[in-house]
């Protein structure tokens, strides 16, 4: 079944998430998202790829940008509450994004933050109306694909490639942490009360 759909706007290609009320990703939204992702670097005339919804209500994807829609929109890792700690590569994805401090206060507080604070946070980097931020999402890949390649990949390479070496150097371990966390009694407890709100 498709969970994605794809759509060419010039050099762009936009993916959109359509599963379900939640978009909640499982094992074959990843893989066919990796595929996407494959089509698109082979693709010689695609020089970027937005991700968005097919629903205005659940997203998250952690991308070089983010655009959020103005209005009632939240964004933030509830994990905590869920009796689950935040998998280690959202963890470090977000420190490096808006530092210790505030990634203290997303992940420890387990609070959703509207798109003014986030933006503040540093958790995106615009806030649009809603229907505007597809549209500017797809100008700004336009933008950055635009750019030379090379110097623009090295660019993105000296920006990740601390993230990168450290996820690869825990993850086993973490991940092996965070999934004993999952199965707990607690957590078990936890997931099924937050899925009976949906």
């Amino acid at each position: 079944m498709t969970q994605i759909t794809v759509e060419s706007r010039g050099s762009v290609v936009l993916a959109r998430l359509s599963r379900g009320v939640t978009n909640a990703l499982d094992l074959a939204c990843v893989e066919e998202l990796a595929e996407v992702i494959q089509q698109v670097r082979g693709a010689p005339d695609v020089r970027a790829l937005v991700v968005a919804s097919s629903n205005d209500k659940f997203f998250s994807m952690c991308c070089d940008y983010r655009f959020i829609a103005e209005g009632r929109k939240l964004m933030g890792l509830n994990e905590v509450k869920l009796g689950v700690p935040v998998p280690y590569v959202a963890d470090r994805v977000l420190h490096a994004l808006v530092g210790a401090r505030q990634a203290r206060r997303v992940m420890e507080g387990g609070e959703f933050y509207g798109p003014e604070e986030s933006l503040e946070m540093g958790m995106v980097d615009q806030v649009w109306p809603l229907e505007r931020v597809v549209e500017e999402a797809v100008e700004k890949a336009e933008a950055l694909g635009s750019l030379p390649g090379t110097a623009y990949g090295m660019i993105k390479r000296n920006r990740v490639e601390a993230v990168e070496a450290e996820i690869a150097a825990w993850r086993e371990e973490k991940e092996g942490a965070f999934i004993e966390c999952w199965y707990s009694d607690e957590a078990r407890e936890r997931l099924r009360e937050a899925m009976d709100k949906f």
